[in-house]
């Protein structure tokens, strides 16, 4: 038992130290008496669910499940909005607190150095924008990555969370394709998680199922309106106007291909494949992507810069200045992601091909590092956990 806490001591000071620094940092946001940006969406479905009308008619830009917007009715009926609007925010910053630490251990770096990643994580622009409009994108992001961490060793629990993740914000569906895609002995842990998941997801939503079928058309009309960094919208900028969902489903099948490509002989190489692969199918499959939508990206950035810096800093490296490059162009893949707000400013009007590039970038720097990492031979594999 002692021995099982001392092993979990960084993860804990990591979780404590950012969870300090992101309320400390974000104290009057978080204690503000109104209702922050996306709250007004989510507090609209809420009363709109209660008092019996469809939240996709009454609530624009709400594009969650319907079981969402009936859980949050439930509870604002039992607790009241003031309670609701508490729990939203504190889940907001609990949810990027456990991104930061799993990013910071993704490095491997020593536990001090963690602490500081875990720390500097809660300021970065993702998190920044997540917690000032009140979006609970940081929540998803940190669901799908502990199951994305556990689904070997922990296939239920797995399940558990990528169902609530799921539940809360459909953003990433194609997880499920990615994990279903796993080969060799442990595709049996990976298909338990996956089926309590999707049963997890049908039995919560199963009340308020006739809403379901009402989530599909309103989306692909709204999509259009209200997306900004999307790949969707790259595709219309080139004339191919592909449905969002036919897009999901597309990359979903690319994600389950990679995942089985030259699948990794040991079980932390599969592990890592399947995050790798799930971040980035996300990203590109999801409709809506907004700068804070990143946060489930950010494991992904500190691994392909803790690699770049480690192949930089070795003193026998063969080709130095190969390593440097690499470096250069890996801080910029970083920065194009975490700098990716400034492309939501770009409007709604119809783009150019070299207008797209501001939108098109970012979506494509999280695979461009997938495949930097790939491509390294960087000896024992990240823990995910």
């Amino acid at each position: 038992m002692i021995w099982r806490l001392r092993a979990m001591a960084p993860t804990l000071i990591s979780a404590a130290l950012a969870l300090a620094a992101g309320w400390l940092g974000w104290r009057s946001v978080l204690s503000a008496a109104r209702p922050l940006g996306d709250e007004h969406v989510y507090l609209c479905a809420f009363a709109a669910t209660r008092n019996g009308l469809d939240p996709y008619l009454s609530c624009p830009g709400f594009f969650y499940l319907p079981a969402f917007a009936g859980l949050g009715a439930l509870a604002e009926r039992l607790l009241g909005e003031p309670a609701v609007r508490a729990i939203l925010r504190g889940c907001i910053l609990g949810g990027s607190a456990v991104v930061a630490v799993i990013a910071a251990a993704w490095t491997r770096w020593p536990a001090r150095a963690q602490f500081a990643v875990a720390v500097a994580c809660m300021f970065l622009p993702p998190v920044a924008e997540g917690i000032e409009v009140g979006n609970l994108s940081p929540v998803v992001a940190a669901l799908t990555l502990l199951a994305l961490s556990t689904w070997s060793s922990l296939p239920v629990l797995a399940g558990l969370l990528l169902g609530a993740g799921l539940l809360v914000k459909p953003l990433a569906v194609v997880v499920v394709f990615a994990m279903a895609a796993v080969p060799g002995r442990e595709r049996r842990r990976a298909w338990l998680a996956v089926s309590i998941a999707v049963v997890l997801v049908g039995l919560v939503s199963w009340p308020w199922r006739d809403r379901l079928t009402a989530l599909p058309s309103f989306a692909e009309v709204q999509v259009q309106a209200h997306h900004r960094i999307a790949l969707v919208r790259v595709l219309s900028t080139f004339g191919l106007r592909i449905p969002p969902a036919l897009v999901a489903g597309l990359v979903a099948v690319l994600a389950a291909l990679a995942v089985r490509w030259r699948a990794p002989a040991r079980s932390e190489g599969r592990v890592q494949r399947v995050g790798t692969v799930a971040i980035c199918a996300s990203l590109l499959a999801t409709p809506v992507v907004w700068n804070h939508t990143f946060v489930l990206a950010f494991p992904l950035l500190a691994l392909a810069l803790a690699v770049a810096l480690r192949a930089a800093r070795e003193p026998h490296a063969i080709d130095r200045k190969r390593s440097l490059l690499d470096l250069l162009l890996v801080i910029i893949g970083v920065l194009l992601v975490l700098g990716s707000n400034a492309s939501g400013d770009l409007g709604l009007e119809p783009l150019s091909t070299v207008g797209v590039l501001p939108i098109l970038l970012p979506l494509l720097a999280p695979s461009a590092l997938a495949l930097y990492l790939g491509t390294r031979d960087h000896g024992a594999r990240a823990d995910m956990s």
